[in-house]
């Protein structure tokens, strides 16, 4: 498929809208979404570390599952052939290694209902903002929409104020769950079960001081026989806080 964030053939997953409406009598759409995705890190640190008084001490908070957040930045229009139905509209492509797909991904998209001079702005702005730039596109001219400048009706005001029937929905998809062929994306970085230092839970501090503080200890294992192992793992691997939020969204089902 034509990647349409690079305009590469790509693999990847396509996500469509259908839509049916026979009440509804508009044949212009504009759309929009928002997804969410959850990472886990390979190895979720249980535990952290005082520095001061250099002990480790059980995590309140899980900073091993996190939730992104992306929002669609492309103009997203379509005209239908017939009135208040949709079929097969590409709303959203997933490239193949994306971490969008690697375990739980949603898409909520809306679907606004618009009038033929806003689906006429759109399209100009579109077909402008995505010409290659070469010496053979069709040069654009000012792209007017509906407000002005009352001050200086001279000056061109960019924007333009809609008013749309909306309606949304969203879904969830499992990694698991896609066809066979969709191959599962690797977490962000390399993450080696061999690059795991085990530490005495006394050595815990020049390990910590040694990496600059880039650890985090994934779990302390208790013998009763032998003194408590702790495994530290780098950061990277082992929490998520640093590019997503660990905050649940409402509406996220496990």
């Amino acid at each position: 498929i034509i990647d349409p964030n690079s305009e590469e053939f790509t693999s990847g997953i396509q996500f469509f809208i259908n839509s049916t409406d026979q009440s509804n009598e508009g044949i212009h759409f504009r759309y929009q979404w928002e997804e969410t995705y959850e990472i886990l890190v390979p190895y979720p640190s249980s535990w952290d570390w005082d520095r001061e008084t250099e002990v480790p001490f059980a995590r309140d908070t899980l900073i091993g599952i996190c939730y992104g957040v992306e929002n669609s930045s492309r103009i997203l229009i379509s005209k239908s052939e017939s009135p208040g139905i949709v079929s097969e509209f590409p709303v959203r492509f997933v490239a193949s290694g994306k971490q969008q797909l690697r375990t739980h991904y949603s898409i909520n998209v809306k679907q606004m209902s618009i009038d033929q001079d806003t689906f006429e702005y759109f399209r100009r702005l579109k077909q402008n903002n995505e010409e290659s730039g070469s010496l053979f596109d069709r040069q654009q001219g000012p792209i007017t929409g509906n407000i002005q400048n009352v001050s200086n009706p001279d000056n061109n005001a960019l924007g333009y104020f809609e008013v749309a029937g909306v309606s949304e929905k969203r879904a969830f998809f499992r990694a698991n769950k896609l066809d066979p062929p969709f191959k599962t994306p690797t977490f962000l970085y390399d993450c080696l079960e061999s690059e795991i230092i085990a530490s005495s839970v006394d050595s815990i501090g020049y390990y910590m001081r040694f990496y600059n503080y880039d650890l985090n200890i994934y779990f302390i294992q208790v013998n009763a026989f032998l003194p408590p192992v702790a495994f530290l793992v780098n950061k990277e691997c082992s929490e998520c806080i640093e590019y997503a939020s660990t905050q649940k969204p409402d509406f996220w089902i496990d």
